[in-house]
């Protein structure tokens, strides 16, 4: 999570500037559904799929 942050972070002002870009984040299934197994990775990606949304707004 951290490195795709920072990733996003790096690219973000040149995007707002040109009004266009993409960021495509493949994570899990479990942001929706956790899976009880994964109790750590349930939490990175839900949190970066809840930092992406709020950037995009």
């Amino acid at each position: 999570m951290p490195s795709s942050i920072e990733m996003i972070k790096a690219v973000i002002d040149s995007m707002v500037m040109n009004k266009f870009g993409r960021i495509v984040n493949i994570t899990s299934g479990s942001v929706k559904p956790p899976i009880p197994e994964l109790g750590l990775s349930n939490g990175a990606n839900a949190g970066l799929t809840g930092f992406v949304a709020g950037i995009a707004r």
